[in-house]
């Protein structure tokens, strides 16, 4: 695998650490999704929804490549959902509205308060919703479900 073309894909340079890898997907992910009065939107206003979106996949789709060439073992958890949220300036309150869903279940997701789950099926649902809103990678979906799963194991020793 070729770093590099991911990494310009993310306008980064060769020597890019991974925090610099988050902050660039964060930043594009914000301008292509969100229309904001970043002071680049401008300039992507301009884009077709089409281009917009074959951006948006580009983005990813390098973001996860570099996921794995970074070797990140770390899952995505509620911390950085919460952390993309607040990074887009969603109040929770917005997020809870926008899914009519009640504003302890966003938090709890987001704290990683795995207790209130009984039902599995239900959270899946719910974090899909949410992810979807927030114009995540189906990964984000995956990392938490495996956190859940190992809480909940760990719970029942």
């Amino acid at each position: 695998m070729d770093k590099t073309k991911y990494l310009e894909i993310l306008d980064l340079k060769k020597n890019a650490k991974w925090e610099d890898v988050e902050k660039a997907y964060n930043t594009l992910k914000n301008l292509y999704v969100t229309n904001n009065n970043n002071y680049l939107f401008w300039a992507i206003e301009e884009f077709s929804e089409e281009d917009k979106e074959k951006q948006l996949e580009n983005i990813e789709f390098a973001y996860q490549e570099l996921r794995k060439y970074y070797k990140v073992k770390k899952l995505q958890d509620g911390t950085f959902i919460k952390q993309y949220r607040e990074q887009n300036n969603i109040s929770l309150i917005e997020i809870a509205q926008a899914l009519n869903i009640d504003e302890d279940i966003i938090s709890a997701i987001e704290e990683n308060n795995y207790s209130i789950f009984k039902d599995s099926g239900y959270l899946r649902w719910i974090l899909k919703k949410y992810i979807r809103e927030l114009s995540l990678h189906d990964n984000v979906v995956d990392d938490y479900m495996q956190c859940y799963r190992k809480a909940t194991v760990e719970q029942k020793k």
